[in-house]
């Protein structure tokens, strides 16, 4: 343990969706149908779930894309070795590393800047979480990981999304963390405990239930769209005030 990490700030940040521009996890699992490795049956009802999303069939369609495409990945990986798995993850990692929003890059960079220890809490896969993490030079990482039992998967899988709170938690007691100045960056209703979990909250392009958590809180919304970031920063009174964009520099 490195004693002065006490004394540092920390910065947790959301991946899929905040950093990347997709989603690493979907990713990986539309590369393992593409490679035979998923039934036909499996692959096909989650492209199928996946056209009704894109296509804004229902409010809800991405929800439902992704409960289609969690159960069915989930039935599948005992099927998948952990080789296989892992050829999958590199795979997407080369071809989607790069595609990165500019407002949450040029956080990182700030935040070291300023002496911040950097974190990442994803849901998706630990393998494909930790070799981001090392590219960027994070100082941990959490992600998802997949139950293994005499070197197979089962159907069995330990994610944060359900309570980034306690993974924030694990990460203050493993590096010895204050919460003093801390930051927290996410997209999405799963990234609602996190950003209650420090100083201060950044709900980055927002679903519509951390917009509402972001009002209600008081915390910066940060819109990413095309060549343009919008700021919004609140003030005593949580009325919110525009922030000119200056070339994605001074994101903090």
């Amino acid at each position: 343990m490195n004693k002065s990490a006490i004394n540092r700030p920390f910065a947790v940040f959301d991946i899929d969706g905040t950093l990347l521009r997709w989603q690493f996890y979907h990713a990986i699992i539309h590369e393992l149908g593409k490679n035979n490795l998923l039934s036909k049956n499996a692959h096909s009802k989650i492209v199928k779930a996946r056209m009704a999303w894109k296509v804004r069939s229902n409010p809800d369609s991405f929800g439902q894309y992704e409960d289609v495409l969690i159960t069915n990945y989930l039935k599948e990986l005992p099927n998948i070795t952990p080789t296989e798995h892992k050829n999958a993850e590199e795979t997407i990692y080369k071809i989607y590393k790069n595609q990165t929003y500019t407002y949450t890059l040029n956080l990182i960079k700030e935040l070291k800047q300023k002496n911040y220890l950097i974190f990442a809490i994803s849901g998706s896969p630990q393998g494909i979480v930790d070799i981001m993490a090392k590219d960027l030079g994070f100082n941990g990482a959490i992600g998802a990981v997949l139950e293994q039992k005499d070197g197979k998967y089962t159907d069995k899988i330990t994610t944060p999304i359900f309570d980034k709170a306690l993974a924030v938690q694990k990460l203050i007691s493993t590096y010895s963390l204050k919460l003093y100045d801390s930051i927290a960056i996410g997209d999405s209703k799963s990234d609602i405990a996190m950003l209650s979990s420090v100083e201060r909250g950044i709900a980055f392009n927002p679903d519509s239930n951390l917009y509402n958590a972001a009002l209600k809180n008081g915390w910066d919304i940060v819109i990413e769209r095309k060549n343009v970031v919008y700021q919004l920063k609140a003030d005593a009174n949580k009325n919110y005030i525009l922030h000119q964009d200056k070339g994605h520099n001074n994101a903090i």
